[in-house]
């Protein structure tokens, strides 16, 4: 099980403990798949950027929560160098080489899961996607069918969140643009 960094806040002041952010489902996720014995192994990859001070890493933050989750320390393996997807996916081939694993179960949030797959996959893993974290629902899919009038009148105006969904949206298909470019995929 891999899951990637982006789900956690440190626990800088004033923070008590590590939090998770609005992706932390990864978190929770492969915690889940690990306690139901999917994998022996929990790969938690994440470095910090280059402009955060923060102690620790994504990946050192998800080991203290997936421990609290119940996941032994033991069973996790830190990855905390990366800076990008194409960092998280070479640095854990390197990790993994020693276990001859050539199949993962990557977890990452659904709309992070169509430019990660590839990465992973150019690596030489076998990738079954393990998405969380979706913005879009069937229902909410479903809703601008089922609302009255004035709802859907008042659902055409701009929103902060339907601006933020269009942001991560955006966020992607540059990501995935840049890593072409690149030769990452």
């Amino acid at each position: 099980i891999v899951i990637l960094g982006g789900g956690t806040l440190p626990a800088e002041f004033p923070r008590q403990t590590v939090e998770l952010n609005f992706a932390g489902d990864r978190v929770i996720y492969g915690a889940r798949l690990y306690k139901a014995g999917v994998a022996p192994v929990v790969v938690v990859t994440g470095g910090n950027l280059p402009w955060t001070s923060t102690e620790g890493s994504p990946a050192t933050d998800m080991v203290e929560f997936l421990v609290f989750l119940g996941v032994p320390e033991e069973a996790i393996l830190v990855e905390s160098e990366s800076a990008n997807t194409y960092e998280n996916a070479f640095n854990t081939r390197e990790i993994l080489e020693s276990f001859s694993a050539d199949t993962i179960i990557l977890v990452t949030s659904a709309l992070h899961m169509p430019r990660s797959v590839p990465l992973f996959e150019k690596q030489g893993f076998t990738t079954i996607p393990a998405p969380t974290d979706y913005t879009v629902t069937r229902s909410q899919n479903q809703k601008p069918f089922s609302q009255t009038w004035p709802d859907l009148f008042f659902s055409l105006f701009p929103s902060a969140s339907a601006l933020n969904d269009t942001t991560l949206a955006l966020k992607e298909y540059v990501g995935i643009a840049v890593y072409r470019l690149r030769g990452w995929y």
